[in-house]
């Protein structure tokens, strides 16, 4: 008989960096192990100045990416948060990895 472990999502490293100037976001994760190992991963915008995490983006088998703020975003304390899939069928994707960044200010 085969035994079913609870299945526990990797942790990622996560870090911004926010440019005042264009107002933009650079995002990127890893794992120590296996910094390529993910399919897709999906970014929310998330502090207390948000009811709920705003949905940034989806990067598709990377582990980097630069999108601009949403304007409605207003100047604050922030982190991103990380979900990243190990396969590209989000029917059977399956959760591998989370993590958040260390807050930063946006202007």
């Amino acid at each position: 008989m085969r035994s079913h472990q609870p299945f526990e999502p990797i942790s990622l490293q996560v870090s911004t960096q926010f440019d005042a100037r264009s107002r933009s976001l650079t995002v990127t994760w890893h794992t120590p192990d296996d910094p390529s190992a993910f399919a897709h991963t999906r970014l929310f915008l998330a502090g207390s100045e948000l009811p709920d995490r705003t949905y940034l983006t989806i990067v598709d088998a990377g582990d980097s990416s630069t999108m601009p703020v949403p304007p409605d975003v207003e100047p604050g304390t922030y982190r991103v948060d990380v979900e990243t899939y190990s396969n590209g069928s989000w029917g059977g994707g399956r959760l591998t990895g989370t993590g958040s960044s260390p807050q930063f200010a946006i202007d």
